[in-house]
């Protein structure tokens, strides 16, 4: 977290508006939060985990993703622009990542920075792109998937008192399934796992959809 907070602090120095970054790595076809800067930003990751995003886009097709809310709306990323709204974020740098590890193979994920303003990383890119890549290498050149992988392996568990969530998660579920066309197990299912995959429990991502039902 030190080396994230430093890095951040350098970021903000080419782009004021910045309000958060994360990196998200792919395995087996499946998104991971390695690191966020605190909770609000690895909550949008589990959103985009759920319905997509510019920051999985980036990472599955290793090209760079620059949007706004306007534009992730026009994409169908309504889950997370309406996300993004509820906390104010307005803009989004998706930077694509690919890491040699050992065996010759490599890890693939990307970059993420939040925005809080429309053009908060607009005439930047290249600035911001040498310097998350700088840090971004060691940091997942260092990280084991095992560990990543482990974390799908609990994500049925919930916070200490699962009670104080109850009725957001009902609400959650129910948008979730409407959202994505799916069964409202499968809607649980899917909360779980993407937020495990993001490394947050399930309780705060239902409070977080549970909102945006509201707001709709």
């Amino acid at each position: 977290m030190a080396e994230l907070d430093a890095v951040g602090r350098r970021i903000e120095q080419s782009a004021p508006h910045v309000v958060g970054l994360s990196v998200t790595l792919l395995d087996q076809g499946r998104a991971f939060t390695l690191a966020a800067s605190d909770q609000q930003v690895a909550l949008l990751d589990v959103l985009q985990y759920l319905a997509g995003g510019p920051c999985v886009r980036a990472a599955r097709q290793q090209a760079e993703v620059s949007m706004n809310r306007a534009g992730m709306h026009q994409e169908g990323w309504h889950l997370l622009a309406s996300g993004m709204a509820g906390t104010g974020v307005a803009s989004t740098l998706s930077i694509p990542l690919t890491v040699p590890v050992a065996g010759g193979a490599a890890v693939t994920g990307g970059v993420n920075l939040y925005g809080g303003s429309r053009g908060a990383f607009d005439g930047r890119h290249e600035e911001l792109t040498r310097t998350c890549l700088e840090w971004a290498g060691d940091a997942v050149a260092a990280v084991g998937l095992d560990d990543l992988r482990a974390r799908t392996s609990s994500s049925g568990d919930e916070l200490p008192d699962p009670r104080r969530h109850a009725v957001a998660m009902d609400q959650a579920l129910a948008y979730l399934a409407d959202v994505l066309a799916v069964s409202v197990d499968e809607a649980r299912a899917r909360l779980h796992s993407a937020a495990a995959r993001g490394g947050v429990q399930p309780g705060p991502v239902a409070e977080l959809v549970a909102g945006l039902l509201q707001r709709r």
